[in-house]
């Protein structure tokens, strides 16, 4: 992520935004289209880790309760404007103007459809989102001569939220194999 936001960051200045007319409709159309293919990308990669867990034969019932359970979570999160992500995202540099927004959902789908269609390594989303953001405040912060002093903390925090999110997880894990599931019966 480094690498092409230093790349990205000397070809096109994010640091300001677009004042030219002819140049919105553009951005805007580009928006769209980069965020619309960048949630069927995250949601289908999303749906397919999620089905590891479900029985090979889903019955219909099932199924449909399934579907409105992620229908209904996914609108509660559009209800919530994104929630505590969305406060992550809005924390980056420049991610405000439409250009930039278009630049990171264009790279984070690229990457995630490699991940989903080209390789079979497992990954997750969250951490590429938040590498991805990280790799980009870092380059922008060294292509613009930015203190670094204001770019680390905001890297730490995202950090540590992501230590709290894997440690919380691998405890979810522990607590099932050892507690509601023991001897893997």
């Amino acid at each position: 992520a480094y690498a092409l936001w230093h790349i990205i960051s000397r070809m096109i200045d994010e640091s300001k935004s677009l004042k030219d007319d002819w140049t919105r409709p553009y951005w805007r159309t580009a928006q769209w289209v980069t965020t619309g293919l960048l949630w069927w990308t995250w949601l289908s990669h999303d749906m397919a880790n999620i089905a590891v867990f479900l029985p090979r034969q889903v019955p219909w019932d099932l199924m449909i309760l399934i579907s409105l359970l992620f229908v209904g979570l996914l609108g509660f999160m559009f209800k919530e404007r994104g929630g505590k992500i969305q406060n992550i995202v809005l924390e980056k540099s420049t991610v405000r103007y439409i250009r930039s927004a278009t630049l990171i959902d264009l790279v984070y789908l690229v990457i995630l459809f490699f991940f989903k269609e080209l390789n079979s390594i497992p990954m997750s989303t969250t951490w590429v989102f938040v590498g991805l953001l990280t790799g980009r405040e870092l380059a922008i912060a060294s292509v613009y001569n930015t203190k670094m002093k204001q770019v680390f903390p905001m890297v730490t925090k995202d950090f540590m939220k992501m230590m709290i999110g894997l440690g919380a997880s691998v405890g979810i894990v522990l607590f099932i194999h050892y507690i509601v599931i023991p001897n893997g019966l």
